[in-house]
């Protein structure tokens, strides 16, 4: 069984074509979670009336971790031993053999997550494809990143430092093992922390691209890595929750991901390269 546990907030339109690929998939043994944090664009009345739909309802202050939180602990308590969750966003179209490919990924890789080949829905460009990091200059490398899906082997897996909410398959037991995700990260970096914590305790992290999600990018919110902004949007990005960039769970995600000995140096590699890269993308859109 799969315990399909999406968050969701003011994403009726997504979620309809969401729960439509997902009433087609040539794997059936599912069950889906969809915990909204009060919407206000007649979600709640439309879910309400699926029956296919667990609702878990929750208010603005859950965000996204919380609200995943909440929709894992109900998959626990209603799982067997051997069931998996799956993580998913709203703002997501699959195929009909994506829940077979990724469980059957699953059953290969014993003792791993599996994320998903992320695909921009527009440009069909790659958005994340695996990610390995230098832990002591804080140097991301995104595999494959903005290479066109048709170029690839999609008969292929990647080993990852980290794996995103959007599309990653966790058996129960990790869960157990680790605890859930964390709450200090509301909005961005718990799914990446959940999955950085899960490899220190000994779990492999697998992305495969068999197993890929198309993705509304335009639908990111405030983010100046995609999005011409102002300069005070560009200012208040670093603060605001809603913003990968934000400085203070930023500080927080590399406190609990990389080693003490390393924090200071990749702390100072991590704000410049931040600062600096998303100042240069900014400049590159306006001209």
């Amino acid at each position: 069984m799969i315990f399909i546990v999406i968050p969701s907030f003011n994403e009726k339109k997504y979620i309809k074509n969401l729960l439509n690929d997902l009433s087609i998939q040539t794997f059936q043994d599912y069950k889906i979670i969809i915990s909204d944090n009060g919407s206000t664009d007649g979600t709640i009345d439309y879910l309400k009336k699926n029956k296919e739909v667990i609702l878990i309802q929750n208010d603005s202050k859950f965000w996204w971790t919380k609200s995943t939180n909440a929709g894992v602990k109900y998959a626990i308590k209603h799982s067997n031993k051997g069931d998996f969750i799956l993580t998913l966003n709203c703002d997501l179209s699959i195929e009909k053999d994506y829940l077979k490919n990724i469980i059957l990924s699953s059953k290969k890789n014993e003792n791993a997550l599996i994320g998903s080949l992320d695909v921009d829905i527009e440009t069909k460009k790659i958005s994340f494809g695996g990610v390995t990091v230098n832990e002591i200059n804080a140097k991301y490398h995104n595999i494959n990143y903005n290479e066109k899906m048709s170029s690839l082997n999609l008969f292929q897996e990647k080993i990852s430092d980290f794996l995103p909410g959007r599309g990653t398959l966790v058996p129960i037991e990790v869960y157990e093992t680790i605890g859930l995700y964390d709450e200090k990260l509301p909005h961005y970096g718990s799914d990446y922390e959940f999955s950085n914590r899960a490899k220190k305790n000994n779990y492999n992290l697998i992305v495969d691209y068999k197993s890929h999600v198309f993705s509304f990018n335009s639908n990111s919110g405030l983010n100046n890595i995609l999005n011409e902004i102002t300069f005070f949007e560009f200012i208040t990005s670093f603060f605001t929750k809603k913003s990968p960039s934000n400085i203070f769970y930023r500080t927080i995600f590399i406190y609990k991901c990389f080693p003490k000995r390393y924090f200071i140096i990749h702390l100072i590699c991590d704000f410049a390269r931040s600062l600096g890269g998303s100042l240069l993308r900014q400049l590159k859109m306006k001209k």
